[in-house]
């Protein structure tokens, strides 16, 4: 938490609200992980218990909004239909998680608009400061080429479906 001291000659305005700014972003982050935990014990303790066996937990982060989210999620080994052993997440299949990468669709989205008014250094800086995320420009240009290659496959499947 931040500490509040009247004899601090660097307290302005602007430097409160982004100090409040951080703090109420980081309990959004601590927020979203406690929600996702509570759902993925849920979906252990109501799985079918046959199909899919638990083996432990895995470390996993995403970057959002709001922040970067450090959280553990249950993976289990499933048998497809096709006999073959595979491993998969409740959690994301429950919460049908779309992501690019690391990077939640929100934040893809806010990245991809900051990218056509601006640069990727500019966008880098200009999201670090509006959305707490803290990201390099190589990882902004790895979003947007991953986003242009969804937009293409998508265009081309319309293309072959005209076709």
């Amino acid at each position: 938490m931040y500490t509040l001291s009247l004899n601090d000659s660097a307290l302005n305005f602007k430097t409160l609200e982004q100090e409040i700014y951080k703090i109420v972003c980081n309990i959004g982050c601590n927020v979203f992980k406690e929600i996702l935990e509570v759902i993925d014990r849920r979906l252990m303790a109501t799985r079918d218990v046959d199909a899919y066996r638990h083996k432990g937990k895995k470390k996993t982060h995403i970057h959002t909004i709001m922040g970067t989210i450090d959280f553990k999620r249950r993976v289990y080994r499933h048998q497809n239909e096709n006999g073959k052993f595979g491993y998969i997440y409740l959690l994301d299949e429950y919460l049908e998680k779309e992501t690019v990468g690391y990077i939640s669709t929100n934040l893809a989205e806010k990245i991809v608009e900051r990218v056509l008014e601006e640069s990727y250094r500019k966008a880098t800086q200009a999201m670090g400061s509006t959305t707490n995320a803290n990201l390099s420009h190589t990882t902004v240009w790895n979003v947007v080429q991953k986003v242009g290659l969804k937009l293409k496959e998508q265009d081309q499947h319309l293309v072959d479906k005209y076709e």
